[in-house]
């Protein structure tokens, strides 16, 4: 579909692209670009949660490993 023939959906009410003015046009392209960034923000975000997870999962054995160890050094 080229970009003239798409069809802007905004409270019920369709509008075709090729009749809007420059203005509401460059209004569409700043929307697209703004939920291209925000879907990109959230993959990023997910990464990073799963990471900080991840880490601090390790963090939690590495401090219980070391506790055994100074569990057995004191017996």
């Amino acid at each position: 579909m080229e970009k003239n023939d798409r069809v802007i959906m905004l409270d019920d009410k369709e509008f075709k692209f090729e009749d809007l003015t420059d203005q509401q046009k460059y209004f569409v392209s700043q929307l697209d670009d703004i939920r291209s960034q925000k879907a990109q923000t959230q993959f990023r975000l997910d990464q990073i949660l799963a990471s900080e997870s991840v880490f601090s999962d390790a963090l939690i054995k590495s401090l219980q490993d070391e506790e055994k160890v100074e569990e057995v050094k004191e017996e």
